[in-house]
């Protein structure tokens, strides 16, 4: 079961930003100052009042707090519905009639083109993240908005090898990604794979930041309190204890941080560091709390404005900041990042609104968890009508998919699933939106039920990845090579005869040192193969790799993927000197008389 605890999502800045330089420009440092003393549940409850009070004031008339300009206004919903204000009873002026702040953000999401509620002039997989622990916490239910938005078939696009959009370049959105899929009913596998990402890039120091560190060098460099937080939040989202080694080094570092003030940062900083603990449990009033926490607590009392217009509100360089007061509210009401919606203030009324009625066959986005049962699950999406059966819905996924090439082969015998990719074994399982798994293919898949399958009892030869992801490449230039290890998990050998490219686009792949044709595979013992990419055609590109091997039923495959992209043009050469004259042509034939 997924940890959740009364408290909202995710802070502001570092989830929209992917660089430190913008994150540092976003989010002001606030002059560090002591507490004046110990602060009370009662001063923590009026703190939180207070701060609600002011966020009311900046409540529009249609219900919203604005339309982003960088930053997300709706990030304060999250710290108002940690205190315990649920957003469908925030109205303007206090009106029962006025269009509540659930209401309107729900237009917001559910609009045509959701590039209306882009953080930035792009589309990035944090805005999807964003909408999705907003919607949880407001009381939405995120694959159900409306017939074409479905939040998780939305930023199933960005998956990529239980990362979220790059492996290069930020690391945030795949922080944010893991608290974002902690928010919904999905399997724990699914979040697992995840989180062994994060593992991998924690640094020595026992923290992360906003790129990835999967190398000595990087992890060797300090890490910032902002992805600290967010990212030990995720963990403890995803399901780790606080006994974790992961988790317990982050705690650490994050005490670390810990200036005598109280301080550990800026009032951002601070907020999103105590979120990241209050969600591994250490919060007021449990074990794990200390006395040094408590001052962090009072320490950021103690930049809240009392007086004035701003009262209720928290300072950066003196002046009220929405950004900050939304970090900070979240973190002295709640203390987490991924939280259910509160009680309603009217008993009887719902906590969850209800899902729109949408018609069998009508055809909407639908999100798939695929597990081969080797640990490494993939999150996909296509669109299917609803109704249609689950092995309809993987059929239309073999044709068309975010990402591509979610299902490439699919086998379906008397109703029933039985190979998904070359992987088959004890039989494909499903499950719909957490009911009882069952043997997939005939089930009909009703509005906004993500599609979670499973493959019990694996054949025990295969290659230790399901999927091999290339990237972009030059349209006819050979990718570096990338080694793929196939080990027999059998309790006797087996011989490896060939092994074969094929699918859409085999021919753009290349076998290059291949120590496993014709290998005999004692048991535990494995082989490798590498594989290339040369793009023929720009675009999305796939294919298969996949082994015969005697003594198993199956044949152990790897999805390949990549997409062609045009050469480089290369840089304007110099002007060349001006040419000589040319020889004089020849003298042209006498024109007709004119007329008289």
């Amino acid at each position: 079961m997924h940890r959740r605890v009364p408290g909202p999502s995710v802070a502001a800045c570092l989830a929209l930003v992917t660089t430190v330089v913008a994150f540092a420009a976003a989010c002001a440092l606030t002059p560090f100052t002591s507490a004046a003393r110990a602060a009370s549940d009662g001063d923590v409850a009026a703190a939180v009042e207070h701060a609600v009070d002011w966020y009311r004031q900046r409540q529009h008339a249609d219900g919203s707090f604005g339309v982003n300009s960088g930053l997300d206004p709706a990030w304060a919903l999250l710290g108002i519905a940690g205190a315990g204000l649920h957003p469908a009873d925030l109205r303007p002026g206090g009106d029962p009639l006025a269009t509540s702040a659930q209401e309107a953000q729900l237009k917001i999401w559910t609009i045509a083109d959701p590039a209306d509620w882009w953080a930035f002039s792009t589309e990035q997989a944090t805005d999807w993240e964003r909408a999705i622990l907003q919607a949880h916490a407001s009381g939405l239910q995120p694959t159900r908005l409306s017939s074409q938005r479905n939040l998780l078939a939305g930023l199933a696009a960005y998956y990529v090898d239980g990362w979220f959009s790059s492996k290069s370049s930020v690391f945030n959105h795949t922080i944010f990604g893991l608290l974002a899929l902690s928010a919904l009913d999905l399997p724990a596998p699914l979040l697992e794979r995840t989180a062994r990402v994060l593992d991998a890039n924690q640094h020595d120091d026992g923290g992360w930041t906003s790129y990835p560190s999967p190398d000595p060098v990087t992890q060797a460099r300090a890490s910032d309190i902002d992805s600290t937080g967010a990212a030990l939040g995720a963990l403890c989202a995803a399901g780790r204890p606080a006994s974790d080694p992961a988790v317990a080094d982050g705690i650490a570092f994050l005490r670390a941080r810990r200036a005598p003030s109280g301080a550990i940062g800026n009032v951002n900083s601070t907020s999103w560091a105590l979120d990241g603990l209050g969600q591994c449990g250490v919060r007021r009033g449990a074990a794990a709390w200390t006395a040094a926490d408590e001052t962090t607590v009072d320490w950021l009392l103690a930049q809240q404005s009392t007086d004035g217009a701003d009262s209720g509100a928290w300072l950066v360089n003196g002046s009220a900041n929405e950004y900050a007061t939304a970090d900070a509210l979240r973190a002295v009401g709640a203390a987490a990042f991924v939280v259910d919606p509160p009680a309603r203030a009217v008993a009887g009324d719902p906590q969850v609104r209800p899902a729109p009625a949408v018609a069998d066959g009508t055809v909407v986005p639908v999100a798939l968890v695929i597990d081969s049962g080797r640990g490494m699950p993939r999150l996909c999406a296509t669109d299917a009508p609803v109704g249609a059966t689950v092995a309809t819905v993987l059929a239309a996924a073999r044709e068309a998919s975010r990402p591509a090439a979610c299902v490439t082969e699919l086998v379906v015998d008397g109703g029933l699933v039985t190979g998904i990719d070359g992987a088959r074994g004890g039989g494909w399982q499903v499950r719909l939106d957490g009911g009882a798994e069952q043997p997939a293919g005939p089930q009909p898949v009703g509005f906004g039920q993500t599609v979670a399958l499973r493959l019990e009892q694996p054949d025990p030869v295969a290659f230790d990845a399901d999927r091999l992801a290339f990237g972009t490449q030059p349209l006819g230039l050979l990718s570096a090579a990338r080694r793929l290890t196939l080990r027999n998990a059998a309790a006797t050998p087996v011989t490896v005869r060939t092994l074969r490219l094929s699918g859409a686009h085999g021919d753009d792949f290349t076998l290059v040192g291949d120590d496993c044709h014709g290998e005999t595979l004692a048991p535990d013992a494995g082989c490798t193969v590498g594989v290339r990419f040369a793009p023929a055609a720009l675009g999305a590109r796939s294919g298969l790799l996949s082994a015969a091997v005697s003594g198993s039923d199956s044949a152990p495959t790897v999805v390949l993927t990549g997409e062609g992209r045009a050469l480089p043009a290369g840089p304007p050469g110099a002007l060349g000197a001006a040419g000589g004259d040319g020889a004089a042509g020849e003298a042209g034939p006498a024109g007709a008389a004119g007329a008289a």
